[in-house]
C-alpha cells in the first residue's frame, strides 16, 4: 500500500528513496510482495527518472527485488548436475580482491544444439561450450559463489555477452549500453548497476516486464571503461 501511495508522485525524490528501502527492507525480510505490483510500479518510478534523472539509481533497487522474487518463478531444474563450462568474463573488482567462485549447473534433458543453452561473449564460438555435439542442455544454470550479490566484491559486465536459456543466481551485473544479447534469462537474487543510456533504459523496462529476460542491443552506444579485466571460470568449481 505504501509503494502505491508513494508510487503517485513518482518524480520526488524523497518518494523514490522511501520506495528503495521499503524494497530493501522487504527482501531482507524475505517478505514477497504481489510481482505484478511491483513490476508495474517499478515501471512507473523508472518512467519519472525521464524528468528526473538523479532517481535513476534508486530505481533501480526495483531490479534488484524482482530478481529476488524470481527464485520462485524462475524453472525448476531437478537433479542439474555440474558441469565444466569456461567462457569469458569482463568484470570489475576492488583493488587486491580476487574473485570468488562461479560454477556452472546443467539440466539433464536435452534439446537440439542450436536451441540449447549458452553463456558466452557475443561472437565467441558458435555452439557455445559444446561444440562437438548435436544436443545440447535445456538450460545452464550459473551460480556465483560469496557474498550477497548487492555487496559482491565483484561485477560482471553484461556488455557483449549472449546469454540463451540461462538461469543466473547470486550475481552482480553492470551494463553500460553495449551489444547485449539475452533469450529466455532468468535472473535470481541478483543486483544491477545500470548506465541511464538508451540502451540502458530499455534494459531496465525490459527486466522489469516479466519474469524471462528476453533483450537485444547489437550497436555499442558506449565503450567498456579501460579498468575491465577478462576473467575465465574455473571448470573445477564446486557449488
Amino acid at each position: 500500500m505504501r509503494l502505491r501511495q508513494l508510487s503517485a508522485n513518482p518524480s520526488d525524490p524523497q518518494n523514490v528513496k522511501e520506495a528503495a528501502t521499503l524494497l530493501v527492507d522487504a527482501q531482507a525480510k524475505k517478505i514477497e510482495i504481489d510481482p505484478m505490483e511491483v513490476r508495474k510500479i517499478g515501471s512507473t518510478f523508472l518512467e519519472a527518472t525521464q524528468t528526473n534523472p538523479k532517481n535513476w539509481t534508486p530505481a533501480l533497487r526495483f531490479l534488484t527485488y524482482c530478481s529476488f522474487l524470481n527464485a520462485s518463478a524462475a524453472p525448476a531444474v531437478p537433479d542439474a548436475t555440474l558441469v565444466p563450462y569456461d567462457v569469458e568474463f569482463s568484470f570489475i573488482a576492488r583493488p587486491g580482491v580476487k574473485p570468488g567462485g562461479i560454477g556452472f549447473l546443467s539440466s539433464r534433458d536435452s534439446v537440439p544444439i542450436n536451441e540449447a543453452a549458452k553463456i558466452e561473449r557475443i561472437g565467441s564460438r558458435k555452439q557455445g561450450g559444446f561444440p562437438e555435439s548435436k544436443i545440447g542442455p535445456r538450460y545452464l544454470i550459473m551460480v556465483v559463489e560469496g557474498e550477497h550479490a548487492d555487496v559482491s566484491h565483484f561485477e560482471i559486465a553484461l556488455d557483449n555477452m549472449l546469454l540463451r536459456n540461462a538461469i543466473i543466481r547470486n550475481a552482480r551485473f553492470s551494463y553500460q549500453g553495449g551489444p547485449l544479447i539475452l533469450t529466455n534469462v532468468y535472473f535470481v537474487d541478483c543486483f544491477f548497476d545500470v548506465e541511464r543510456v538508451e540502451q540502458g533504459q530499455k534494459f531496465a523496462k525490459t527486466l522489469l516486464a516479466s519474469v524471462a529476460t528476453n533483450f537485444q542491443a547489437e550497436v555499442a552506444t558506449k565503450s567498456q571503461p579501460s579498468a575491465l579485466f577478462v576473467f575465465h571460470s574455473n571448470p573445477s568449481t564446486h557449488i
